[in-house]
């Protein structure tokens, strides 16, 4: 689908849970879809995030994944990101390992208090 846009992206935290979500977002004509998920247990999702959500947000993943493939579509993109601090750095490796191969691209940003203001990094 042209958008006339040179790209465009959406970015959340969390996937709400209606079952039309994969198909509206496959038919929106989305570049990327970028999901911050920033733990790989639920208690350090619920320290992070304060709720206790992660596995049903991992399952929406996965189920738009499974569907743009069975479409036959390339798009969205789907990016799962890990901002990290001291509460969740130990989970950075398997966060690593449950998503290399699954999600299209994994990013890592560390984040870092500078005086009043924190800022993010890559990794």
């Amino acid at each position: 689908m042209t958008t006339g846009l040179a790209r465009t992206n959406f970015s959340t935290r969390q996937l709400v849970t209606r079952q039309d979500l994969a198909d509206r977002l496959l038919d929106s004509g989305l570049d990327e879809l970028r999901v911050s998920l920033d733990a790989v247990s639920p208690e350090t999702y619920r320290r992070i995030r304060g709720g206790s959500r992660l596995p049903e947000i991992e399952s929406q993943v996965h189920r738009l994944l499974e569907k743009r493939d069975k479409r036959g579509l390339t798009r969205p993109t789907v990016t799962v990101v890990f901002t990290f601090n001291a509460i969740n750095r130990h989970e950075l490796p398997a966060f690593r390992e449950r998503w290399q191969g699954v999600a299209d691209t994994l990013e890592s940003w560390e984040k870092v208090r500078k005086g009043d203001c924190w800022s993010a990094y890559a990794s």
